[in-house]
């Protein structure tokens, strides 16, 4: 629904944020309005497609894909240009973060509205006053988990430092250029912690929901094939099924062996190991 098709009397409120604009209407009874829809949450860390996903999903006309929300406390951010934060919304999911999800996340959509979720990763809500986001979501058998992965932990690594080094974390045209970056250096210790770090976060998503609806998507599988996948996601999430169109573009499409300065060293290293399988290109 656009602002024009909204009754007059919530017109005039057009310089207040679209959320705060849509939850009038639907308040009012403009918007015939339900929450007979599926909640869900998309589990895994940066640099493994998940602002890709979340365009796949955003670009369903009955999904909402939300970002970030429990990244860093005191800070509340939607993910979604025309969803500003509030102060009232900081507030809440500050003193209330459970009560932030039912009321503001889960709260009443249009008809056409029929998934609502949000990315959480790994090492979210780790402070003390957001650890009950984590319970809440355990508890609650009504939210599905989608459990984002991706299967060459090198890949993620690379991903991460490159974006570090640019501060370009997504790119938002999905038809411009890839990201140029100079080759870098990596450590083997730093990747050999990271890449037992990365095992023991997805072992423990997979017990912490084992007994809840839970998806795998690996995001080689989604990147090669991303409206097969969608198609098979949008099932799990019992929605109608719809093509999908990508709202972001890969930052690399180098090869590892030429992203990685000391690549022939490392893929030595690794070799025998669990992880040799990241350098077979």
């Amino acid at each position: 629904m656009r602002i024009w098709q909204l009754p007059k009397r919530l017109r005039r409120l057009g310089h207040i944020s679209y959320n705060r604009l849509f939850s009038l209407a639907i308040a009012a009874g403009a918007i015939p309005s339900h929450q007979d829809y599926t909640r869900y949450v998309i589990v895994g860390q940066s640099r493994c497609g998940s602002n890709f996903l979340r365009g796949l999903l955003n670009s369903h006309p009955g999904i909402i894909a939300y970002g970030e929300l429990f990244r860093r406390y005191g800070e509340l951010n939607w993910g979604l240009p025309q969803y500003p934060a509030t102060r009232r919304q900081l507030a809440l999911i500050r003193r209330d973060p459970v009560a932030f999800l039912e009321q503001e996340v889960f709260q009443r959509y249009p008809r056409h509205i029929r998934a609502v979720g949000f990315k959480l990763f790994y090492y979210h809500a780790a402070n003390p006053e957001w650890q009950s986001v984590w319970r809440y979501l355990q508890e609650r058998r009504d939210i599905r988990v989608i459990h984002l992965r991706r299967r060459n932990m090198l890949q993620t690594l690379v991903s991460r430092r490159i974006a570090n080094l640019t501060q370009q974390w997504s790119l938002g045209n999905p038809h411009g250029r890839p990201l140029e970056a100079g080759p870098i250096r990596l450590d083997y210790n730093d990747c050999l912690r990271r890449f037992n770090i990365n095992q023991r976060w997805e072992r423990e998503t997979a017990e912490r929901f084992r007994n809840r609806p839970m998806i795998e998507i690996v995001y080689e599988d989604l990147a090669r094939n991303y409206q097969g996948t969608l198609q098979h996601l949008q099932r799990f999430l019992g929605v109608e099924e719809n093509s999908v169109t990508p709202q972001t573009r890969k930052q690399m499409r180098k090869p590892l062996a030429e992203q990685i300065a000391n690549y022939a060293e490392l893929k030595a290293r690794f070799h025998g190991t669990p992880w040799a399988a990241f350098f077979d290109e």
